[in-house]
This record gives structure tokens, C-alpha cells and sequence, in this order.
């Protein structure tokens, strides 16, 4: 033998004295086997290589499979949802615009009779079971204001649909109403000009529903889907998920 191959041999033992000791030791256990068990091994270990890398591929591909499955089940569902979104506030832009255009309101509005607009508004609001119907003139100030309970003691910020309608347009979006405790709800709004005979802005009439944990059950199809509602700073205002109102 070379004396560079010996010297290399004999470096590289004493540098790993325990992986030769072991490495002797499995070949002195596999020769004692029997010639059976020996030529079987390799096939075994191949074997289980390949059922392993199998497993481990089918898992991989499993879960990608879910994954899209579950991705296209959100998109369909959440396509549905704001379908029915946008048809409640067709609705709601429908019915705004139907009280707006009533000849009785019109009229009350000009007289300045508080009590006879709150009766017919009253009967409007239990009908269509809204949360809130508001009328102002054509400055902007207040002549009626309906809401349920829940929605006392907060700002509804509104001025900028308040501000639309008068200018004669029909603005639906969803404003934000601010309690005292700090909280925020949402609500969705329908706005619609009122116009005198000879078609000038006298003041606007605005009606909205509170968007709450009923109200997303009414958007859901399923049983098992589930709705939450983030506000501009991503915090949750509503969610089916916990029973909020």
C-alpha cells in the first residue's frame, strides 16, 4: 500500500474512531445473519424508502388539495354574500326613495309639522324594520330622528350622504356609529333628496339598519359559514361567530 493511501487511512480513523468502530460492528451483525434475512434487507429498506417519500408526497398533495378546495368555497360563499348585500341595499335605496317622493311628506316637510311627519314615518319604520329614519331640511338641520334603543346616545356620521342627498343624489353606503363607551357599530344607510313640486331640494330623508349578528344571518346560506365584520383599523365590530348584537 501506497504510504499516502496508509497515511490517509490512518488519519481518518483516528479522526472518527466511533463511526469505524460502528461501521465494523453493523457488517460483523450483518454477516452473522442468515443469507435470507441478508438478501431481503436492501429490498426492505428500499421499500420503505419509497413508502415514506410516498406518504410524505401524498400528504403534500392532500393539503394543496384542501387548501384550493377550501379557497374556492370562501370565494363562492363570500361571492353570494355580497350579492345579497347589494340587493338589501337596492331595497333599502327603493323604499328611501318611495318615501322621499310622497306627496304627504313633501308637504309636512314645507309646513314644518314635526308630529304629522312622525306619524307617517313611524308606520315606515315598523313595516320595514328599520333601525333608523332621519329627516333634515334643506340647511342640513335636524327635523326628525327615529331610532331604536340601540342606537341612542351615539353619532351616527353621516354628513357626507346627509351632504349628497342634498346636492340631489341618492347615496347608499355603510356609515359608522359611534357609542359613548367608545364603541363602533355600522350601519347601512339609504338617502334620498326631497324635492318640492318644482323640483328644488327641501331636504332629505334617510333611513338605515343596524348591521348586527341578525342581520348577517340573513346574508348566510349555510349553517356552517360564518360572517365577520372589520372596521377601517381592522378591528372586529360584528361577527356570527360570537354571538354579537
Amino acid at each position: 500500500m501506497p504510504l499516502f493511501s496508509f497515511f490517509n487511512q490512518s488519519t481518518e480513523q483516528q479522526s472518527n474512531p466511533q463511526i469505524v468502530g460502528r461501521g465494523v460492528r453493523l457488517q460483523a451483525s450483518y454477516s452473522k445473519l442468515p443469507l435470507s434475512q441478508r438478501i431481503i434487507m436492501p429490498f426492505m429498506l428500499v421499500f420503505f424508502s419509497i413508502m415514506v417519500v410516498a406518504v410524505i408526497s401524498f400528504a403534500f398533495w392532500f393539503t394543496s388539495r384542501m387548501e384550493h378546495q377550501i379557497k374556492n368555497s370562501v370565494a363562492s360563499g363570500a361571492a353570494v354574500i355580497l350579492q345579497e348585500l347589494q340587493t338589501e341595499k337596492q331595497d333599502l335605496g327603493s323604499w328611501v326613495q318611495l318615501i322621499a317622493e310622497r306627496n304627504d311628506v313633501r308637504t309636512i316637510l314645507q309646513q314644518k309639522d314635526t308630529q304629522a311627519l312622525l306619524k307617517i314615518l313611524v308606520s315606515h319604520k315598523t313595516n320595514l324594520g328599520l333601525d333608523l329614519i332621519k329627516v333634515v331640511n334643506q340647511n342640513g338641520g335636524v327635523v326628525l330622528d327615529l331610532r331604536e334603543p340601540r342606537l341612542n346616545e351615539s353619532h351616527l356620521e353621516d354628513r357626507t350622504t346627509i351632504s349628497q342627498a342634498l346636492g340631489g343624489m341618492y347615496p347608499l353606503d355603510v356609515v359608522s356609529v359611534e357609542k359613548q363607551r367608545g364603541q363602533t357599530q355600522l350601519v347601512l344607510v339609504g338617502t334620498a333628496p326631497i324635492k318640492s313640486n318644482e323640483e328644488e331640494v327641501i331636504g332629505a330623508v334617510e333611513i338605515g339598519i343596524l348591521i348586527n349578528n341578525e342581520f348577517l344571518k340573513s346574508l348566510i346560506a349555510a349553517k356552517d359559514e360564518y360572517l365577520i365584520v372589520f372596521n377601517k383599523d381592522k378591528t372586529v365590530v360584528v361577527s356570527t361567530l360570537r354571538g354579537d348584537s
